[in-house]
């Protein structure tokens, strides 16, 4: 739930990197190393959340939106190189 509300609450930072890559300013190899940096950064802070016993409250749209950055950073784990078929994605 902890990274769920992370990727939630740095959803500007995601939006923006996926903003950047479909008006073609960042390459795929680029995109796909910052996107998942920045899940890396969620996932580091919620362990530090954890390892204090700090306990975030949810948002409602936190899951759902958690499922589609999940979905993005399984495409960047399986890029094949070809530009056109992540991008149509």
């Amino acid at each position: 739930m902890q990274d769920r509300h992370l990727d939630w609450e740095t959803r500007d930072q995601y939006l923006e990197l996926l903003n950047e890559f479909m008006e073609e300013k960042i390459d795929i190899p680029d995109f796909c190393i910052a996107f998942c940096r920045r899940s890396e950064l969620n996932g580091e802070v919620a362990d530090m959340l954890k390892s204090n016993l700090v306990l975030l409250s949810p948002h409602k749209k936190s899951i759902e939106f958690s499922v589609f950055i999940q979905e993005i950073l399984s495409c960047c784990e399986v890029y094949s190189g070809d530009p056109g078929s992540l991008r149509e994605s």
